[in-house]
């Protein structure tokens, strides 16, 4: 598995989750942007490599920032369009910038990959010839993620999410909500439903003061019997 990652960026909560958390891990990660406003954005938050893609150099720009990080990995929020396409092909221009020599026909043998996890496009998505024959391109869920890798990895993984609550997975919302404050009437709960950037609510079940109000108590989670959903390690 390539050892950085390409990925393009809406630079809302998961973005700026993954940028910290790369950081963490030590995984050099190309953010593409639509924005010189957001790629000014994630520059402050300390991203190294960020590409706009409505900037006109945004294809010569892709490629350079994929030979710095060598990055043969993708995820892909938008869904459909042509941007999976373009990663790959970004891909395949940096492998040969860095010295593989493409077979005339097939292109590079080193495998290229994007994974689609969002729907933001709804159109279908588009794969032109001329990307080479060493590439892929599929859906990526934590759930079924999860499965294939067993109980340990998963129980692993969410007790790395809890710790990481306040610093590596926090983010910021317009308001904190309880449960009662949801369901004092049907506008108040519909509120609560927007979507927009810095205008999410968070639901606090054990009140708004949670965790916000514990930031260095230690949380022992028992994750050992999370249950993401039916699904069986053999039934994919």
């Amino acid at each position: 598995m390539s050892p950085s990652l390409a990925k393009p960026t809406v630079v809302r909560r998961l973005g700026r989750m993954l940028l910290k958390y790369c950081k963490l891990e030590g995984v050099p990660l190309v953010n593409i942007v639509r924005s010189e406003t957001a790629a000014a954005e994630l520059k402050e938050l300390g991203a190294d490599h960020v590409v706009v893609s409505s900037a006109d150099s945004y294809k010569k720009d892709l490629v350079t920032a994929i030979v710095a990080t060598k990055a043969t990995l993708g995820f892909d929020a938008t869904g459909g369009g042509s941007l999976a396409a373009e990663i790959i092909s970004a891909m395949e221009e940096a492998l040969k910038i860095n010295g593989e020599k493409p077979h005339p026909a097939y292109g590079c043998s080193t495998h290229k990959q994007v994974y689609r996890y969002g729907g933001l496009q709804k159109g279908n998505t588009e794969l032109p010839m001329g990307l080479g024959m060493a590439w892929g391109v599929g859906g990526w869920l934590m759930p079924f993620h999860f499965a294939k890798r067993g109980n340990e990895y998963r129980a692993a993984s969410i007790a790395k999410a809890v710790d990481g609550l306040t610093s590596t997975f926090s983010t910021n919302y317009g308001k904190r909500v309880s449960l009662d404050e949801m369901c004092t009437g049907p506008a108040d709960y519909l509120a609560t439903l927007e979507s927009k950037t810095g205008q999410k609510f968070l639901v606090c079940p054990n009140g708004v003061g949670y965790p916000k109000q514990f930031p260095n108590k230690k949380r022992d989670v028992d994750c050992t019997n999370f249950q993401a959903g039916p699904l069986k390690p053999n039934s994919i």
